[in-house]
């Protein structure tokens, strides 16, 4: 487990085990990806498997959120002038993915990848009651190359398997780009 993403600098081998690959994933809930690859860098990748990183939460149509008012904003003392009601429920968050096994930055010279799984996250039933809620609420998903997001650089890709398991939710505002890359 990675407490944050590795960042890739320079040409990098990792290497695992072809008849049991080590799973490489980001700690729950605090890291967006596995590994970020940026100006100079070179990544290949070789027998394991990724498990994808958290999504970002944002404000919907990219705008922040706005703060909750302060007791001072009160300018007669009567609790109400000069507050507005502010509403932080999911309807007005977007979530977030951009490469959530790896980014290739700015710069990035790329990678190659051989006998690579990609896999999505774990789900439990905790998560499908979740998928569900976010029917309900409409919970605003944007994905931009699901496992690999590829601003720079070329990426050679043999023996390599995507897996993703999950509830789609077909009344959210949900938009794709590029899939698994």
């Amino acid at each position: 487990m990675l407490e944050d993403e590795i960042i890739i600098n320079r040409s990098v081998v990792v290497m695992g085990n072809p008849l049991s690959p080590p799973i490489i994933y980001p700690k729950a809930g605090d890291s967006l990806r596995a590994f970020r690859v940026v100006a100079g860098g070179f990544l290949d990748l070789r027998f394991v498997r990724l498990r994808q990183g958290a999504a970002v939460a944002r404000g919907r149509f990219g705008v922040e959120l706005p703060p909750e008012p302060e007791e001072d904003d009160d300018p007669d003392g009567t609790g109400e002038e000069g507050k507005e009601a502010v509403d932080l429920t999911n309807k007005h968050m977007i979530y977030e993915v951009r490469g959530a096994c790896v980014l290739f930055d700015v710069g990035a010279l790329g990678g190659t990848f051989q006998g690579v799984v990609f896999t999505s996250l774990e789900n439990s039933a905790q998560d499908m009651k979740d998928a569900i809620l976010a029917m309900r609420t409409r919970v605003g998903i944007r994905v931009y190359g699901g496992m690999l997001f590829m601003i720079a650089g070329n990426v050679q890709l043999l023996n390599c398997h995507f897996f993703e398991t999950g509830l789609k939710e077909p009344f959210t505002d949900t938009l794709i780009i590029g899939g698994d890359i």
